[in-house]
């Protein structure tokens, strides 16, 4: 498995499977290298079970649009036991209270400007 930080602020990331990997296996210890956790008000704690298979299942969020990054092609055969086990060990990991802030809105500068 590889991966990679997205964005300015490295909050987002992409992962790429090779074939073979261990899915489980791998989504787990990236979690876990990475503080991935169930915290309640951001992360897979904000998320029910059913969320959760949607995203592995299907790559989309709660509102049903697609999740570009998320590697759901790699995770949407898993059997019911396996995905039940996915969510139950991300579950486990303890939450990292890292509060998101809203995003702020600037004031575009006039066209022209520098």
């Amino acid at each position: 498995m590889k991966s990679k930080r997205l964005g300015g602020d490295g909050t987002g990331h992409v992962l790429v499977f090779d074939k073979g990997d261990e899915v489980v296996e791998q989504l787990l210890a990236f979690a876990k290298q990475e503080q991935v956790t169930a915290a309640s008000f951001s992360g897979i704690g904000a998320f029910s079970d059913e969320d959760l298979k949607r995203v592995f299942r299907e790559g989309r969020n709660r509102a049903g649009r697609p999740l570009w990054v998320m590697p759901w092609s790699v995770t949407q055969n898993l059997t019911d036991e396996d995905m039940d086990s996915l969510i139950a060990a991300l579950r486990e990991i303890p939450p990292n209270p890292n509060l998101v802030p809203a995003p702020e809105l600037r004031e575009q500068p006039p066209s022209g400007a520098q």
